[in-house]
């Protein structure tokens, strides 16, 4: 604990001390002890932040140790010299006073009539009174913020407590929310958190981050100067903060664990129809403030291309934390945009997808028009931010919920179709696939792999032996309705290079390129056979 120069001599004991060099320090030195010199070495005992009082007797005959004092006292770092006049010296010599004033070492007149008890006992017990204020301050921030976190108090009551402490404007950003408080006159604040991204707000100022375990929870940002939070009336409910936050948001994790296991259950047991009590099913959904009565459907929104991503960098340092970051980060968009159009709908998160049961009280065609531009702009919103892509599948209404268990086999065979028919990033509802559902019949079956090798196996096999790409060229030409330029175009690729692999490939499967009922036999065969393939192979 310390206490300035210039509080010292605001202290009504020491009505008479008066500052003769360093005036302009008096506000900023701190002093944490007392010192009487009055021997030629004594300088080997100060230390930093001593008020060294002197007689003056050690230097009555020397101006030149008076120098060399005021010099030491400037390194060692001493608060400040106060001298004793009218008795060994009447005057302080002015070399001794530029240099003080040089070296902002406040230089204090003492009247010959104070004794050094006079100045050591009431600064010494000032500062043991600061000090027993402080502990008691210090108990009770720590008391209260005790009394706050056992009891089980929310966030917003714990920033309350530490504006109430601190008088300081400030704002915090809740990092598992994305929810933001203001305290205080903190308008200022609240505009540039307004008008300014939140990663470049953080790194124009100096925030104050929460974080356990390298896991940031939030961030305090005053909107005050630096050293007004220095200050132990601030320093002390800051931390205290600081560690009711904590414990409030590892409490907040551990519930939404558990709440997010319960709903992800309770969805899944929907999806994959492991019901047995209607009224248990109700229970559940009021429990979530669901409401499942009539019409619904099935979205099935699936990363694409993420499982082989997982595969193909899992050994690499540090991928699988990122990898599982962005899921994350896919999954918050779909949830931050399906609950923008639906205030509260069952959902539950995947390894690689994430699924919601939709209402369709108004009818499919409504219901697709509503939500169309939803899903783009999802896909849109996941692209720029992720670098990913997703393709949605939406099954067919239901008009029970008891029913949706269908709706997600369709939605997971609409995506599963489209993506391997015509790549991801795509959104398919299973009503508009028209013929394509017969495919989806035959899709992993003994009949399907049976068709797509009587009229591609050739070239599959080609493929195999000769690492060959007859089988993407024979996809660009139907992806580019049988055109040459545009497939060569497509893939990339000289149009001689096209030219001869399609003549390739129309010798190996004896395939008439004109025959229309040979291209169909062709384009299904292909289609079929992609569903069971990872598309990025091709």
């Amino acid at each position: 604990m310390s206490m300035t120069i210039q509080e010292i001599l605001d202290l009504p004991p020491m009505k008479g001390l008066r500052v003769i060099a360093g005036a302009a320090n008096i506000a900023s030195r701190q002093v944490r002890s007392v010192t009487v010199m009055d021997a030629p070495d004594a300088c080997s005992w100060v230390r930093e932040g001593d008020l060294i009082v002197s007689s003056g007797y050690i230097f009555k005959d020397s101006t030149e140790l008076l120098m060399d004092l005021i010099k030491s006292l400037a390194e060692i770092g001493a608060a400040g010299l106060g001298i004793k006049t009218d008795r060994y010296i009447k005057e302080v010599p002015s070399k001794a006073i530029e240099l003080a004033e040089s070296s902002s070492i406040p230089l204090i007149h003492v009247p010959n009539h104070f004794a050094f008890a006079d100045i050591i006992h009431p600064v010494l017990s000032e500062i043991v009174n600061r000090q027993a204020r402080l502990l008691r301050y210090s108990e009770t921030v720590r008391h209260s913020f005790f009394n706050l976190s056992v009891n089980g108090a929310d966030l917003k009551t714990i920033l309350e407590n530490l504006q109430n402490f601190t008088h300081k404007p400030f704002g915090f950003v809740d990092t598992l929310t994305g929810e933001r408080y203001f305290f205080g006159e903190a308008q200022s604040l609240r505009s540039r958190f307004d008008s300014i991204p939140l990663r470049d707000l953080l790194s124009s100022g100096t925030p104050d981050s929460i974080s356990l375990n390298g896991k940031v929870y939030g961030y305090l940002l005053f909107d005050c100067k630096q050293e007004d939070l220095a200050e132990r009336n601030c320093e002390i409910p800051i931390t205290q903060a600081k560690g009711a936050i904590l414990l409030y948001m590892q409490r907040r994790v551990a519930e939404i664990q558990a709440e997010s296991r319960y709903r992800n259950e309770f969805v899944q047991d929907i999806l994959i129809h492991n019901l047995r009590f209607e009224g248990e099913v109700w229970n559940r959904a009021k429990m979530f403030g669901w409401d499942l009565q009539g019409s619904h459907c099935v979205v099935v929104m699936d990363i694409d291309n993420y499982k082989h991503q997982f595969e193909k960098r899992s050994r690499e340092r540090d991928f699988l934390p990122m990898l599982e970051s962005t899921k994350k980060r896919i999954y918050r968009i779909c949830k931050n945009h399906v609950h923008g159009l639906f205030e509260s709908v069952p959902y539950t998160e995947m390894s690689d997808s994430i699924s919601f049961i939709l209402p369709t009280e108004e009818g499919f065609p409504a219901f697709k028009a509503k939500t169309t531009p939803l899903f783009r702009d999802i896909q849109t919103s996941i692209k720029e931010d992720t670098h990913f892509t997703v393709t949605i599948g939406i099954g067919s209404p239901k008009d029970s919920v008891f029913e949706c268990h269908h709706s997600y086999d369709e939605a997971r065979k609409a995506l599963e179709m489209v993506r391997a028919a015509t790549g991801g990033n795509r959104v398919t509802f299973w009503k508009d696939l028209g013929a394509y559902k017969i495919l989806g019949s035959l899709y992993d079956t003994d009949t399907g792999h049976s068709f797509y090798r009587e009229y591609i196996g050739p070239i599959i096999d080609h493929d195999k032996r000769r690492k060959s790409e007859l089988l993407r060229t024979l996809k660009a030409m139907v992806r580019n309705n049988w055109q040459m330029k545009a497939a060569a175009k497509d893939l990339s690729v000289h149009y001689s290079t096209l030219k001869y692999r399609y003549a390739k490939i129309c010798d190996l499967l004896e395939f008439d390129p004109e025959d229309s009922e040979q291209r169909l036999n062709l384009a299904l065969s292909l289609k079929l056979y992609l569903m069971n393939q990872d598309l990025e192979e091709y």
